[in-house]
């Protein structure tokens, strides 16, 4: 009975709460150790009219009545509010108090990779620059500099490998 309301539920696109096909799997573990106790036993036949006691009682149109007057009164609140806060959000919008906030959560991530990237170009271009400057007199502190350049290449090539495949 379980597998064909649910094969049901995903033919017609019917949402089955989670609650009911708990109390389905209990009944089916009820109604297998029941028949192993009592061949003879009806585990949904004794289970029935209580389930119908408690199907009514959700259902019953009092409850559904005051559901909808309920739904009615917060749809009449709103309808009721709804101009006053669009007139506010005008006022500031005028007065140019309005401000939108959106959080980012990839945003610190984006700005220490940013802020590593225009420090490294910098330390590069730096030592870059010294070693051509200092290549004609001293060829060794040359190479100091252009090593320094490319090792700071490779660790900043490096660390961005290891942040982006976290």
């Amino acid at each position: 009975m379980l597998r064909d309301l649910a094969q049901a539920a995903m033919k017609y696109g019917v949402e089955i709460p989670t609650d009911f096909m708990l109390v389905g799997k209990s009944l089916m573990t009820l109604e297998g150790i029941g028949k192993q106790l009592d061949p003879d036993l009806d585990v949904f036949g004794e289970a029935q009219p209580h389930f119908l006691a408690m199907m009514r009682k959700r259902y019953s149109p009092q409850r559904l009545g005051n559901e909808l007057l309920r739904g009615m009164e917060q749809l009449s609140r709103a309808g009721y509010e709804v101009p006053l806060q669009a007139r506010d959000v005008l006022d500031d919008l005028r007065l140019g108090r309005l401000v939108v906030n959106s959080p980012d959560p990839g945003l610190p991530l984006a700005a220490d990779r940013l802020g590593r990237r225009v420090f490294s170009g910098l330390v590069i271009a730096a030592a870059t620059v010294a070693g051509a400057l200092v290549l004609p007199q001293h060829r060794g502190g040359a190479i100091a500099l252009f090593s320094l350049a490319l090792t700071a290449v490779v660790l900043h090539v490096w660390r961005d490998w290891k942040v982006t495949n976290r």
